[in-house]
């Protein structure tokens, strides 16, 4: 009969959608523990991503370092010094004209064997500054206003720290074995 149909449609149905919530039930703690498993595994991943980028910084910075201990051996050194000294009196706005006496004249801290470098590179600029040699100081020049208030860091140490930060986006992209 149609009614007897309709009570066995109404039971299959109300089964059916029972067994499905039972179904749903059961799942979501499964499918709770999988999103958690999952999210930990690319948390995971990130960290160790991230770990061999900051190895592959540090790798960079210690053959740069090496470099930089040797930078006065280059034939290109002369005109970087040159060039690092010249930046430096820049920053500091040393005036034109007549020289001031030497109590107003601007400092140059540099390497004891950078001295007769910058002496001959200050010979060809006529810069009136006064000369003071460091062993703080090695490669390139700091640089010191007469009255103290302005210095002026411009060595191959700090320059390479000033670009630290941004060493990460000149690296390339890992290779394939160091990628997770």
């Amino acid at each position: 009969s149609a009614e007897a149909e309709a009570i066995l449609a109404e039971a299959g149905a109300e089964a059916t959608a029972r067994q499905q919530a039972a179904y749903a039930a059961a799942w979501q703690p499964v499918a709770a523990l999988r999103a958690r498993r999952l999210h930990a595994a690319r948390l995971e991943a990130l960290r160790l991503n991230q770990a061999a980028q900051a190895r592959r910084q540090a790798r960079l910075l210690a053959v740069v370092r090496e470099r930089l201990a040797t930078a006065r051996d280059r034939p290109d050194y002369p005109a970087a010094l040159k060039n690092l000294i010249a930046e430096a009196l820049a920053l500091l706005g040393t005036p034109a004209g007549s020289p001031p006496p030497p109590e107003q004249q601007p400092s140059l801290a540099i390497d004891p064997r950078d001295e007769m470098l910058v002496t001959k590179i200050l010979a060809d600029t006529m810069s009136p500054v006064t000369v003071v040699t460091t062993l703080n100081c090695q490669g390139g020049v700091m640089a010191r206003s007469a009255d103290g208030r302005i210095m002026v860091d411009n060595t191959l140490a700090a320059r390479l720290a000033r670009l630290e930060p941004y060493l990460a986006a000149l690296l390339p992209e890992p290779a394939a074995h160091d990628r997770v």
